[in-house]
């Protein structure tokens, strides 16, 4: 009996072991898990703030880590458009470029958002959504 209940706990252990490594390497982190390492807040309260209508650039900026959060973020991009390299989803070439567009609209960001800005469309996000619109959008028959 005591051996069921150790599977679960090492279990735990395991990926949060896992998850750690994988947040001291800085690869693959979300802005609030960034942000969160930069300001001691939890992503809960982080993704809160965002609700109320605050960017992660706002709240870094409020917390002094603006520049670092910028930092920290062209990195975890960097890392992302590599992968599509290595993926062939993408040339060099056009890394380069996104790289470079990156960095230019970092240079102007003051932490707030901007509407008008030209998207990247790299779907470097962390995919927050995880699919669970399971296409419940206009149906055939309903007035929506």
């Amino acid at each position: 009996m005591k051996i069921k209940k150790l599977i679960p706990v090492l279990a735990i252990a395991g990926l949060l072991a896992a998850s750690g490594a994988a947040m001291a390497s800085g690869s693959n982190l979300t802005p609030a898990e960034v942000l969160a390492n930069l300001t001691g807040k939890t992503t809960q309260a982080l993704y809160q703030e965002r609700e109320k209508g605050e960017t992660f650039g706002q709240v870094a900026a409020e917390n002094g880590q603006l520049e670092e959060f910028q930092k920290e973020m062209l990195a975890q991009k960097k890392l992302l458009i590599q992968e599509k390299v290595e993926n062939k989803e993408m040339t060099q070439e056009q890394a380069n470029a996104a790289i470079k567009q990156i960095e230019e609209n970092q240079a102007n960001c003051d932490g707030t958002p901007d509407e008008t800005r030209d998207r990247l469309n790299l779907q470097l996000g962390s995919g927050q959504g995880g699919g669970n619109g399971q296409g419940q959008g206009c149906r055939a028959g309903q007035n929506n």
